[in-house]
């Protein structure tokens, strides 16, 4: 009730001002958001990517050992 009150006292030409910094704040809200889900994703993918790497390496190192065996 008192809130209400307030809000309808407050002249309009203060409240579009306002209104349009909180669209701002909340659109920069949702793109946080967007890239913090996409940085977890993105580390995900990584480290699978380095794990394939260090296989990849290891069975390197095997083929060389092969090779100065012979």
């Amino acid at each position: 009730m008192v809130v209400e009150e307030v809000v309808s006292s407050i002249p309009e030409v203060i409240i579009g001002p306002v209104q349009t910094l909180v669209y701002i704040l909340q659109a920069a809200g949702i793109l946080a958001i967007f890239y913090i889900i996409f940085t977890i994703v993105n580390a995900i993918l990584n480290r699978k990517r380095v794990n394939e790497i260090k296989k990849i390496n290891e069975n390197l190192e095997d083929i060389k050992k092969l090779l100065k065996n012979k």
